[in-house]
């Protein structure tokens, strides 16, 4: 028995719709995410992703800027479990990763790639909470910008202020000079 983010546990050979196995009911036209298991336990999401990028292009995360993929570790030791999550930008591209690197070898490991089982719906997810953290990035650069705008202005006025001081005070200056020639 496995267990398999999104779906729970279930027994060994229950595919996700990889090649001699099919899920029934479930349309994958619009899944960008695989589920990868047998990776091994020595690897990165780096060379997870120098791997399954030969097929497509990997989808990004735009706060991080880092590969979506996510490996998956054992909670009570924490070691990497062998089986990772790896979203495309586009689902032919997932799909092709599925035929293509099924049973293949990665770092001497045999590996199984199949759909996530309502990956969709967990790629629209990820995508809409992208899109609030951008909304909250985007929000804070305008703060920050406004802030910047009212330091400015501040500084502004206090130049403003001393440029005023300046002339006050070469005008007491020049009157006091005009009244001393004056005198004399």
């Amino acid at each position: 028995m496995c267990f398999c983010p999104l779906e729970g546990p279930r027994e060994q050979g229950q595919g996700h719709g990889g090649p001699g196995s099919s899920v029934p009911d479930q349309d994958n036209s619009d899944n960008n995410t695989i589920f990868v298991q047998g990776l091994g336990d020595d690897y990165t999401v780096d060379s997870v992703a120098d791997f399954f990028k030969q097929i497509g292009i990997i989808k990004i995360n735009k706060k991080t800027g880092l590969p979506m993929i996510n490996l998956y570790t054992d909670r009570e030791t924490g070691k990497l479990k062998g089986e990772a999550t790896v979203s495309f930008d586009d689902p032919p591209s997932a799909k092709a990763a599925i035929d293509w690197f099924d049973g293949k070898e990665f770092s001497g490991n045999p590996i199984k790639d199949q759909w996530v089982v309502g990956g969709s719906e967990w790629a629209a997810e990820e995508e809409e909470e992208e899109v609030l953290e951008e909304e909250v990035l985007e929000e804070e650069v305008l703060e920050e910008e406004e802030e910047e705008v009212l330091e400015e202005e501040e500084e502004e006025e206090v130049l403003e202020e001393e440029e005023e001081e300046v002339l006050e005070e070469e005008e007491e200056e020049w009157v006091v000079s005009q009244e001393a020639t004056g005198e004399e």
